[in-house]
């Protein structure tokens, strides 16, 4: 799945969840930064952002994109 594709999903299932979550802004954000990369490196740059210092917005967004991401590129989507 491309990651426009897949952040456009994820952003639905987002819309759901509360703003006030720095969790969901953050992966708001990687989406907006880095939704129009290639596959390859879309995964790259989620694996090195969720590695980061614990407790940012950015590192839990990417985590929980992540784990998503994990699951759609094996073929659960």
């Amino acid at each position: 799945m491309p990651p426009t594709t897949f952040c456009r999903d994820a952003l639905h299932e987002l819309a759901s969840m509360s703003h006030n979550d720095g969790w969901v802004r953050g992966a708001y954000a990687v989406c907006e930064m880095y939704g129009a990369a290639d596959a390859g490196r879309f995964e790259t740059i989620l694996k090195r952002l969720s590695m980061g210092t614990g407790g940012t917005a950015l590192t839990e967004g990417a985590s929980w994109l992540l784990a998503r991401w994990q699951f759609a590129e094996t073929g659960h989507s």
